[in-house]
């Protein structure tokens, strides 16, 4: 009797969550243990919502250190001078990034296998990804424009970097003849993806033999299966003391809960750029516009010294967040649209309205936000779900569709808030 009803309470109290363990989970714990890893307050289990995370034990309270990984087991800059490619690097010029350094390491150690050090790690990361960099060209069309325009850069970004490490392999074809022939673009894409999606921050020590870009990435087996939530409040860092990367949890947490942490104020753009995700709900939330918009507006067409008005915005650096939030417009926008309106040609009005405290919307900025606001509403992707019911949507559009939708709320919410004010 004890047993069952421990068993049928277990259920009870455990989330809708499968607590299955894989073999390649099972294969890494044995490493890491092996290593001088212990972790026995959380395990994999994979959530109908965020997909794999960590789950709690046992009850786990405020400030209590829920990981703590030996800095052996970090793949860093570091790792990589020491390896077998750090002879070829030290000796080519241009300077590698650090950045391309861990991505063509870790295409290396994938490629040896089982006598890869880090093979048990290799095998329990995605092989590929839901950022922007794997979509489709139809998928990256269901994308809002702002969030299009980062997508597409981060596209030209990989391209770009592709071509460099491309240019490091004709280099290295005689030590490393396997991996210059094997590397291609797929293979880059994956490597660049795991680093700019699960690394942790960790800033290093500058490498003479790297270029000068800011050395911050290190990536960290079992911790980088924490999913992100903004309610989680925790502190992340390499301790010096104890030569290990713990996070404390600030965030208390009962038994068969998931355990999270926080990447940061981000809104749902970044989040789905940088890490191929979005929130049902985030009180980051934003609504990103550029000047260039701004001046697609209609009524921009009758704004007298628009020339020297935007000079005098982007020397003020106005334009680094004209953004429309959950409760109203940023006081970036606010400023830009009162400076726009204003009919004086007098830089020293402009300079008035900058440094004015009020944020007053006057008859004439409110019709000009009104305008605003409703010439972006017609610009987001007419594609709906509803139109096509035999259509089944991907992942990405999934995605996509639910950012749209977001933002065109965020929007009506403020476009309401004008109109009745």
């Amino acid at each position: 009797m004890g047993r069952t009803w421990r068993q049928r309470n277990m259920k009870k109290q455990r989330p809708a969550s499968k607590h299955s363990v894989s073999l390649n989970y099972v294969l890494l714990f044995k490493w890491l243990k092996s290593n001088g890893f212990r972790c026995r307050k959380l395990q994999p289990a994979e959530f109908h919502d965020t997909g794999r995370g960590l789950l709690t034990l046992n009850s786990i309270p405020s400030g209590k250190c829920i990981i703590s990984l030996p800095g052996r087991l970090l793949i860093t800059s570091q790792t990589v001078m020491a390896s077998d490619l750090g002879a070829d690097i030290q000796r080519y010029i241009p300077r590698l990034s650090p950045l391309l350094a861990l991505c063509i390491y870790l295409i290396n150690e994938q490629l040896k296998g089982v006598d890869s050090f880090w093979h048990p790690y290799i095998q329990v990361l995605p092989t590929d990804f839901t950022t922007p960099v794997y979509y489709s060209q139809e998928e990256l069309q269901w994308l809002p424009t702002r969030a299009r325009q980062a997508a597409m850069e981060q596209i030209q970004t990989v391209t770009r970097q592709y071509l460099e490490l491309k240019e490091f392999m004709s280099n290295i074809i005689k030590s490393h003849q396997k991996l210059a022939e094997t590397f291609s673009y797929e293979h880059f894409r994956w490597a660049w993806c795991v680093v700019n999606t699960r690394s942790v921050y960790m800033l290093q020590p500058r490498c003479q033999f790297l270029s000068n870009e800011i050395d911050h990435y290190a990536l960290a087996p079992y911790l980088d299966l924490l999913n992100h939530s903004v309610d989680a409040k925790v502190d992340a860092g390499y301790n010096y003391d104890t030569k290990r990367y713990e996070i404390i949890t600030w965030t208390a947490y009962s038994k068969y809960q998931q355990v999270y942490i926080n990447y940061g104020p981000h809104n749902n753009t970044r989040l789905l750029v940088e890490y191929g995700f979005v929130l049902p709900s985030n009180c980051h939330n934003a609504v990103q516009f550029d000047l260039d918009q701004i001046k697609s507006n209609p009524m921009f067409s009758s704004i007298n010294s628009s020339d020297k008005k935007l000079d005098f915005i982007r020397e003020h650096k106005l334009q680094s967040d004209l953004s429309c939030l959950e409760d109203g417009l940023s006081w970036n926008l606010i400023k830009t649209l009162q400076i726009l309106s204003s009919p004086s040609p007098c830089l020293e009005e402009w300079k008035r309205i900058l440094f004015e405290e009020s944020t007053n919307l006057t008859l004439i900025v409110r019709d000009f936000a009104i305008s605003f606001l409703n010439w972006a509403l017609q610009q987001y992707p007419t594609k709906d779900e509803q139109c096509c019911p035999n259509f089944e949507l991907s992942l990405n559009q999934q995605m996509c569709m639910t950012l749209t939708l977001q933002e065109k709320e965020i929007i009506n919410q403020t476009l309401d808030a004008l109109q009745s004010g």
